[in-house]
């Protein structure tokens, strides 16, 4: 290969070139030396000696060809040939990897460069070697400042222009990392015509030769892109060339028009920075307008990097105010629909760009109008309303006015009613300006409205970007007080593993919530967020208050003020305040336990003993919370002895925060000594109290129940309830409590074979003890606690009472449900107990005696036992689904998240069931919906196929009249979520359709084809399968969803054979005939070739898209 092709003057000895390669670079330099002194004997270079110079500057890397290049070639002037061998010299030192030497190879690039000469006196080898600049990256600005003085020097002379346009170009083409150079040299070369003649060609030439998304067309862009910015009249004015990008299979070409079509915008159609008559504004506005739409056309671009950069330039664009109001309306929706792209990319600009927009609408409506806030919805529609009615009002006067004109008798008096008008039509101009601006100011609203549950639901992304941005737009929307971000502030509160997560929600609700100089702000303000969050939502809010007090985010400070208040509550007995104050001090001291010092507790002491006058059970069920922390046992029997004698005072009280308060206080005996004793002493304490005989413990100095009682509550069957609930919930504690010595031992067995010497293995050692030990926990569950121990009396008991719900007409009473979930935490003791009565607790779900919560209850219990006993419990599970049809809310809700929660963790295996689930889809209930929507968008992060396997059956299962149009619905929200594969799919819908089906089956199989991505192979399946579908065409939807799938195929880039196959298929369609063969065997036998041309478009996830885009860009 000729490596001086770009210098056709100088001889060049290609075969000597490639014999050198293989030369030791002793023997080189002792050629270079001669070649060296056969110029200065002679004064010209002959091939042989240009050849070999040459040669020597490739291997600079050598240190002694280094050393000689430097004394011999770099510092020579006296003939051109020297200066195109320095060229090349520096080129290759851009090459060099070693960086001991770089920065001195740099210093003598820059000496050698500044001292070269003009080169555009020595012709065409003179301007090669100033275009080999542009191959090369250089730092120093003086030395590039240098080249391109050169550079401006020979784009002077007219004649020249072709020819360097034609190798700037290749330059671009051929070369990296050149794109700076080249698109400095076109900004300041002076010459508007060559740069315009250069911009133009490179464009139709990029069209032209290039292939899809290369090296090359990024060069392109960047060149394209730079100087745009510098010069956007001239490609405004060569616009159509440039709008040909938008057909290009390259998205870098795709990205360049839209930052070209950017820079026009913002440098040369913006009215801020150029003067405008008022002919040239309409003109530029509408030119605007046109380049907007362009933009927007982009923003469902098929490919993800292209989506990114438009929604970018339109950012850009509205930053500066150039996209009109009604402009930007329009294209919301589009930007709505890009927060659920697939593409994590193009859902975080679409974010950014929300962000900006909303930022525009408070400058127009809210500092526009001279408001504090956004308004609510409602209170724009009633502006709405009163300036409607206003102008009415106005244009009865002006009619009223022009009658009176009409009936003027004097000159004066018309005169007069003439002003009037003036005044009254200036006021109704004014008032429809502003009734305008409203409307648009509650299409902005609504809008806004519909996105936030698409910014919710990217809370529960895998991709951690996705949280990131949603956390900051929510706590942006909601800093601009915008109506019902409040939920999407509680729903931010998310429990989550990932550290960076939890520091920037953590921030995010330091900077809302807790940054203010005054010291009660931060605390109001948590006190309002624990009143209005949801029970799940209060688990999180309380981890973060943690979290944040750990990171010294709430100071001491404040801590002390909130035990300040809650005293202050507490003695003037406001409630409402106190039940908040009690959450925030056992949240803040569970986390300081160190503030709480001798005076606290006693205080806490005498708070609970003040229970026994007047109750307050927020209160007490916090306290008994808060007392788990301490780490002195002493001081935390005592405080179960206060608290466990207000349960005993109150034994019996219809509340239901008994409950809640007893589940809290026997929390407390995990942690003293012996705990199965302390609990058959309560239990035999309060059964005594109902049953009043037979089972009282023998009186002693340790019984702390025995202060009597002034309350009377006779209600017999509230304290059976309560003594059920306090017995089931014993059975509970104390198979965790043996489970947690089972851990225990276990850790100990780990710990002791560690250290035991070989003897002990031989002997048994541990591991016969700890087997020992096992059995032994294993038999005082069985036989002390289930079979011999006091749970053996209350079973029957439990069971006679539920018994009674399975006869018709029965009110359910609170017994019923205490006795329900006592018998399921029995079953939690013994495996064998569960498998006697598993089939009862699901009578008692579907009988319908039985309320919402009951259910509610019970399905949760479920999911315990599913962990506790799987072998016993997963057969019944089944069941689960008839929970999604129930009409009870609750119910639905808690079924569908225990099935997704035993789906997603491969508890339970499901495949025609999951319709039960797609159904929900449709409901009519919106959290339904979500919630439904996330186990599908969970389930394809899972198995990217378990949708698809199962879309079969899905249609099977809805082929009805009742559900025939919610298939529709359910299909376009799970499109996204099928596999691109789907050919095996549609070969098997189309042989279903072989089979004797009804026609709402056919319609859906139909349909769904219609709807998925279609690829050439397909075109032969469809032709193939016609005679299995031949009949249904009589049908005319069936006929056009046909239609539609060759629409789409036809777009495929087919080739030759298969566009024959997919003709005679849309004949055989439209005629309605046999399908006649036009292949031979061997044809059918042969695979089709696949054609690269649009085959990357994603023709169904287009066509969703199409009626949003053609409704919402009309400018």
């Amino acid at each position: 290969m000729n490596e001086l092709s770009e210098y056709p003057n100088i001889q060049f000895d290609n075969s000597l070139y490639n014999s050198l390669k293989t030369k030791d670079s002793r023997l080189i330099l002792r050629q270079m030396r001669s070649a060296i002194e056969e110029f200065n004997h002679s004064k010209h270079f002959d091939s042989e000696t240009f050849t070999i110079l040459y040669y020597g500057v490739q291997q600079i890397q050598k240190d002694d060809i280094l050393e000689f290049l430097e004394k011999e070639v770099l510092k020579r002037q006296d003939a051109l040939e020297f200066e195109i061998l320095q060229m090349k010299f520096l080129q290759a030192t851009l090459d060099d990897q070693n960086k001991n030497r770089k920065e001195n190879l740099y210093q003598l690039q820059k000496e050698t460069l500044t001292s070269f000469g003009q080169y555009d006196k020595h012709g065409q080898m003179g301007i090669e070697t100033i275009l080999q600049f542009y191959k090369t990256k250089i730092k120093e600005n003086d030395v590039k400042q240098c080249l391109q003085n050169q550079a401006r020097k020979i784009i002077r002379k007219e004649n020249l222009h072709n020819y360097i346009k034609n190798r700037l170009i290749q330059i671009v083409f051929n070369s990296e990392d050149c794109d700076q150079q080249i698109s400095d040299l076109l900004i300041y070369c002076e010459n508007t015509a060559f740069v315009t003649q250069f911009i133009t060609i490179l464009a139709q030439h990029s069209l032209e030769i290039l292939q899809n998304e290369s090296n090359s067309l990024k060069q392109v862009s960047k060149v394209f892109e730079r100087v745009s910015a510098q010069l956007p009249n001239l490609f405004n004015q060569n616009l159509p060339v440039f709008l040909q990008f938008y057909d290009s299979e390259c998205y870098c070409l795709r990205n360049a028009i839209n930052t070209i079509i950017t820079n026009i915008l913002t440098e040369h159609l913006n009215p801020s920075k150029v003067e405008q008559d008022v002919e040239m504004k309409e003109n530029q506005l509408n030119q605007r307008l046109f380049l907007i739409q362009k933009l927007a056309s982009r923003i469902i671009d098929k490919n993800a990097y292209a989506r990114v950069h438009t929604l970018k330039m339109l950012r850009v664009v509205c930053s500066q105010n150039l996209i009109p109001p009604s402009v930007q309306l329009m294209m919301f929706p589009l930007v709505i629909a890009r927060v659920q792209d697939v593409s994590s990319m193009v859902r975080k600009a679409a974010l950014a760009f929300v962000k900006q927009i909303t930022k525009f609408m408070k400058n127009l409506f809210v500092d526009g109008l001279q408001m504090q806030n956004f308004m609510k919805i409602t209170e724009i529609k009633e502006q709405n309303e009163y300036l409607g009615t206003e102008i009415h009002k106005t244009l009865i006067a002006i009619d009223q006015i022009l009658e009176d004109k009409g009936n003027a008798q004097t000159e004066a008096e018309f005169k007069e009613l003439e002003d009037e008008e003036n005044l009254v039509v200036s006021n109704l101009r004014e008032k429809k300006k502003l009734q305008s601006v409203f409307i648009q100011y509650q299409e902005f609203m609504e809008l806004l409205q519909k996105l936030l549950p698409n910014i919710e639901l990217l809370l529960n992304s895998k991709c951690i970007t996705d949280i990131y941005k949603a956390i900051s737009l929510i706590s942006f929307l909601f800093k601009q007080k915008i109506e019902n971000t409040d939920v999407g502030i509680m729903k931010m509160l998310i429990h989550s593993n990932n550290p960076q997560i939890v520091n920037k929600l953590s921030k995010k609700f330091h900077m809302l919530f807790i940054e203010n100089d005054n010291d009660q702000v931060p605390i109001n303000n948590l006190i309002h967020l624990l009143k209005i969050s949801s029970p799940k939502e209060q688990i999180y809010l309380e981890e973060l208050i943690r979290y944040m007090i750990k990171q010294k985010m709430i100071q001491e400070t404040t801590i002390e003020i909130v035990w300040t208040n809650f005293m202050r509550n507490y003695t003037i007995n406001q409630h409402e305040q106190l039940n908040q104050y009690s959450k925030l001090v056992r949240v803040m001291f569970g986390q300081q336990s160190n503030l709480l010092t001798r005076m606290k507790l006693d205080q806490i002491s005498k708070i609970i003993d003040g229970q026994k006058k007047e109750i307050n059970w927020i209160t007490v069920v916090e306290l008994a919370k808060l007392i788990q922390y301490l780490e002195d046992k002493v001081l935390v029997k005592k405080y179960f002895q206060q608290f466990s004698l207000i349960l005993y005072f109150y034994f019996g009280t219809p509340n239901n925060l008994w409950f809640v308060a007893c589940q809290e206080i026997l929390n407390l005996i995990q942690f003293l000594p012996v705990p199965e004793s302390i609990y058959d002493y309560i239990i035999k304490k309060f059964s005594y109290k109902v049953f009043s005989m037979g089972m009282t413990p023998k009186r002693s100095t340790q019984d702390f129940l025995e202060e009597e009682s002034t309350l009377v509550f006779n209600n017999q069957c509230i304290q059976l309830s309560q003594l059920l609930f306090i017995v089931g919930q014993s059975a509970l504690a104390i198979i965790l409590h043996i489970d947690e010595i089972e851990n225990q031992l276990t850790h100990l067995r780990n710990v002791e074979e560690a250290k035991e010497n070989e003897l002990d293995k031989i002997q048994g050692g541990c591991e016969e003890e700890y087997e020992y030990n096992c059995v032994y926990l294993q038999t005082l569950c069985k036989q002390s606690v289930i079979q011999k121990g006091f749970y053996q009396n209350y079973a029957p008991i439990v069971l006679e009472i539920l018994a009674e719900i399975e006869e018709e007409n029965v009110q359910l009473t609170i017994l019923h449900k205490s006795a329900g979930l006592c018998l399921c935490k029995f079953m939690c003791l013994s495996e064998q107990f569960c498998e006697e009565h598993i089939e009862k607790v699901f009578r008692l779900i579907q009988n319908p005696n039985s309320d919402g919560i009951f259910k509610n209850n019970l399905i949760v219990a479920i999911g315990d036992l599913l962990h506790r006993w799987p072998n016993t419990v997963t057969s019944y599970c089944r069941q689960l689904f008839d929970g999604l049809s129930n009409q009870d809310f609750i119910v639905k809700k808690t079924s569908l998240n225990m099935l997704s929660h035993l789906i997603l963790n491969d508890m339970i295996k499901i495949k025609r069931e999951i319709t039960d689930i797609a159904m929900l889809l449709t409901d009519p209930d919106e959290n339904i919906q979500q919630s439904a929507k996330r186990f599908f968008f969970q389930i394809q992060k899972k198995d990217s196929r378990r949708i698809l396997n199962s879309l079969p059956d899905i249609i099977f299962t809805m082929s009805n009249e009742e559900s025939h149009d919610k298939y529709k619905t359910f299909l376009m929200n799970t499109l996204k979520y099928l596999d691109k594969q789907t050919e095996q799919l549609v070969e098997k819908l189309l042989r279903r359709l072989k089979e004797n089906i009804n026609d709402f089956e056919v319609q859906n199989i139909v349909f769904t084809l219609s709807k998925l991505q279609m690829k050439e192979s397909l075109a032969r399946k469809f032709y193939e399968c016609y005679p299995y579908y031949q009949e249904r065409l009589e049908n005319p939807q069936i006929k056009e969803y046909f239609q539609v799938i060759i629409q789409k195929l036809m777009k495929c880039g087919l080739n030759q054979e298969n566009k024959q196959i997919l003709l005679e298929f849309e004949e055989l369609l439209n005629r309605g005939e046999t399908k006649r063969r036009v292949l031979g065997s061997k044809n059918k036998s042969q695979k089709s070739t696949r054609s690269h041309t649009n085959s990357q478009r994603s023709i169904g996830y287009t066509n969703i898209l199409d009626q949003l885009y053609t409704q919402s860009t009309e400018f």
